[in-house]
């Protein structure tokens, strides 16, 4: 099991005792449960930059703030108004100094410059009351309770640092220098947080889940948080993504490698006895698949006749991709309707009719924060909600 924590903060779900919300373990669970072995599952790491809400100063499930602001300029100090750090190190540097220099609570500070850099975030953590928009130092170092002329020393420190292209912490990127107690800042208390477990199942170079000496488990394949060893003990940020996506299509490929072997020997559970799809198998012979990406429709044809088929089109052989039409998925709960088109009752609304096309031109005429479409794999997405939650969506809408 891996170690509880009570005092740290998490951004996956209140770690106490036991765990609730999101993250909890429960593919590694199943896994283990089923003779899967793991690797490194003691390892979990920590991120330094968790977002504190004043007025929830002990709360602990917290916003992560991207290492996008420190990259575009932001400082790390202490509450005593110094730098302890390489404001730009790796997360598990930087969370033992913090942890070692123990002079919380520690600030995120970003001068003018860098917050122009990133308006997006500053903005939307201001709305969370997570940053603090402050006019000039003082205001700043009297919130702090320190005199302004700590902050002064910091940054004189530090542009002196950024001159010489030298500094005592081996920072060797000086974005939106120089600092001036003069200036205005967006300002977050910060500290650090359980963000992700290095450790996991066991897996191989086809995603599949593995004993602890190197047997494959039939039919189980991991991506993801839930598999370990990708990553070492440390990551770099946004490579989870990245782990995502490259396992999640491995494991993806391999279990309808798997799956397809199965049904070539007739081996697959929920047909009658000898049929294909039954596990009694006696159904052998060659098979073909058929796969129409634009209708999500596969056939897979036995000795000549369809034998199984998946899909949202419902028929034996694919449809005509230019017949696909586009649809949108409303994250409102009564979606409005658009003309000409239909509610089908799950919460996804047509466009057009069948047979037509949505171009992206119209699409492009929904661009405002009541009425914007996304388009994804050949879906209208209308992600009005999502705007508030995530301010990359609505930089780029």
């Amino acid at each position: 099991p891996i170690p509880c924590v009570p005092w740290q903060s998490q951004t996956s779900g209140q770690y106490q005792r036991r765990v609730h919300g999101h993250c909890t373990g429960d593919g590694i669970k199943l896994s283990t449960a089923l003779g899967a072995g793991t690797v490194d599952i003691d390892a979990v790491q920590v991120h330094p930059t968790g977002l504190v809400n004043p007025d929830e100063p002990d709360a602990k499930v917290l916003f992560l703030a991207a290492e996008a602001l420190r990259g575009a300029g932001g400082l790390l100090l202490s509450n005593e108004g110094k730098r302890f750090c390489n404001d730009m190190g790796r997360r598990d540097y930087v969370t033992g100094e913090m942890n070692k220099l123990d002079k919380y609570p520690y600030r995120l500070v970003l001068n003018s410059e860098a917050s122009k850099e990133i308006t997006w975030h500053c903005k939307h953590y201001q709305s969370r009351n997570l940053m603090k928009h402050y006019t000039s130092g003082a205001d700043l170092a009297a919130d702090m309770g320190i005199p302004v002329s700590n902050l002064e020393k910091t940054f004189a420190d530090y542009n002196k640092g950024a001159e010489a292209k030298s500094d005592p912490f081996g920072k060797v990127f000086w974005p939106a220098t120089p600092f001036t107690a003069n200036d205005s800042f967006y300002v977050a208390i910060v500290e650090p947080v359980i963000h992700y477990a290095m450790g996991g199942v066991k897996i191989g170079t086809d995603s599949a889940v593995q004993t602890s000496d190197g047997t494959g488990i039939p039919g189980l394949f991991a991506g993801g948080e839930v598999a370990g060893g990708v990553h070492g003990l440390n990551r770099l940020g946004g490579s989870s993504l990245l782990d995502c996506v490259v396992f999640g299509r491995v494991s993806g490929a391999s279990a309808t490698r798997y799956l397809l072997n199965k049904i070539s020997v007739g081996d697959v559970h929920g047909g009658p006895p000898g049929s294909v799809g039954s596990g009694g198998g006696g159904a052998t012979g060659s098979f073909t698949m058929t796969v129409s990406p634009g209708s999500k429709n596969v056939v897979v044809s036995w000795d000549g006749s369809a034998g199984a088929s998946a899909g949202s089109g419902g028929a034996d052989t694919p449809s005509s991709d230019s017949n696909v039409p586009l649809r949108s998925s409303y994250d409102d709960d009564d979606p409005p309707a658009d003309e000409g088109s239909s509610a089908d009752g799950d919460g996804e609304q047509e466009l057009v009719p069948d047979g037509l096309e949505l171009t992206m031109e119209e699409v492009a005429k929904h661009t405002t924060e009541d009425d914007v479409w996304v388009v994804v794999n050949g879906k209208v997405l209308a992600p009005r909600k999502f705007l508030m939650d995530h301010p990359g969506v609505k930089k780029r809408s």
